[in-house]
């Protein structure tokens, strides 16, 4: 049985595959940085082996997580997972040389990651994977077909499509993240006037990304943000979740589901902010104060070889304030000052204020900002 259809709901598809692309994330490349976390302490070094793994499975999960989101079927879901994961570990991609500062494509070739990339820990092309994912929902939304060897064609299907993305799409997307990547690079060894200049408008993409349906922390990791750019987009990221996490209290009350925003994720506000967008003034301002402050601080957050999700984090699991210490030192006072000030205090002091300004305008009330599935 073959037809074609053309009734699905198109936005409904990018939408829903932007979530699944951040449950992917979260459950492979996320989970696995803060496992790796416990690497660095005595005797459980095995974490890294753990968090490698993980890494190297965020195509998959990308895949799976697109597929399972937008509604398709079990082997159409496996099959997306198939193509995204072929296309996030292809070799051929131009790269980005943080020693030299170029972009090469010395090394590109046909082929994909090995065992020595698995141990490395390389997360492969997030980009490319949620692309290849969207495109392969479309192809099974559009053509609707069933028959008796389904188990076998599907998920060929969906190897051959990561095959051909592995050949060219990864090509562009990764020559595209390059170019952003050298932008990212050179900010990071720039003047610290400059980085105060572009530091609110870090603020304003890192912070929003954390809460609508992207990834801050897969934007983080794509562009290997590092240096003062980094230090920005953590006291941005930290900064959003924390004035959410206030503003979920003004309103509703309740430890449980402050805490889940402000230490899980302020995406739980997501169905407040289609209705009343107007919502995401307040944390949208507290990130670019608090990324301008944090790039007047002498604290960088290297990108190691191959970068970490580190500076898209926010007060996930407490996992901005933890990597700011291992990263620069438990000893480290400036490391406490970016916690403490930029990470907590401003956020909480400029929603306070906001709020109550706001209220007296008449702007904004509780009742757009109740969480009632918690």
């Amino acid at each position: 049985m073959f037809k074609i259809n053309k009734t699905f709901n198109q936005k409904e598809v990018w939408f829903n595959s932007m979530i699944g692309m951040t449950c992917g994330f979260f459950a492979t490349l996320i989970l696995g940085t803060i496992i790796g976390l416990f690497g660095k302490i005595p005797k459980l070094q095995f974490m890294y082996d753990i968090k490698n793994v993980l890494t190297y499975s965020v195509g998959m999960g990308i895949g799976i997580g697109v597929g399972v989101k937008c509604g398709l079927k079990p082997m159409q879901i496996f099959a997306v997972g198939i193509a995204s994961t072929l296309t996030s570990i292809s070799m051929l991609v131009p790269h980005y040389s943080l020693s030299t500062h170029t972009i090469s494509t010395t090394n590109a070739q046909y082929g994909f990651f090995t065992v020595t990339h698995l141990q490395k820990g390389i997360p492969g092309d997030v980009l490319a994977s949620w692309l290849i994912a969207v495109v392969m929902v479309y192809l099974f939304k559009f053509f609707e077909f069933k028959t008796y060897v389904d188990i076998f064609l599907i998920p060929i299907f969906g190897l051959l499509i990561g095959m051909m993305a592995a050949g060219s799409l990864t090509f562009l997307t990764s020559g595209l993240l390059s170019v952003i990547e050298l932008i990212t690079d050179s900010l990071a060894r720039s003047s610290k006037g400059l980085n105060i200049l572009v530091a609110p408008l870090i603020g304003l993409i890192m912070g929003s990304a954390l809460t609508l349906p992207t990834s801050s922390a897969a934007i983080a990791i794509m562009v290997h943000m590092h240096g003062a750019p980094a230090s920005a987009a953590m006291a941005a990221t930290s900064a959003q979740m924390i004035a959410f996490a206030v503003l979920t209290w003004k309103a509703n009350k309740n430890i449980g589901k402050t805490c889940a925003v402000g230490l899980g994720t302020s995406m739980l506000h997501l169905k407040n902010i289609i209705k009343k967008p107007k919502i995401m003034i307040i944390p949208v301002v507290a990130s670019m104060i608090a990324a301008t402050c944090a790039v007047a601080l002498p604290i960088e957050f290297p990108s190691g070889d191959f970068g970490t999700p580190t500076s898209g984090m926010g007060m996930a699991a407490l996992y901005g304030p933890l990597f700011t210490l291992f990263e620069n030192g438990w000893t480290n006072y400036w490391a406490w000052i970016h916690i403490i000030i930029m990470q907590l205090m401003i956020p909480v002091i400029i929603t306070m204020v906001m709020w109550s300004i706001f209220k007296k305008m008449k702007w904004i009330n509780e009742s757009e900002l109740k969480l009632y599935e918690l």
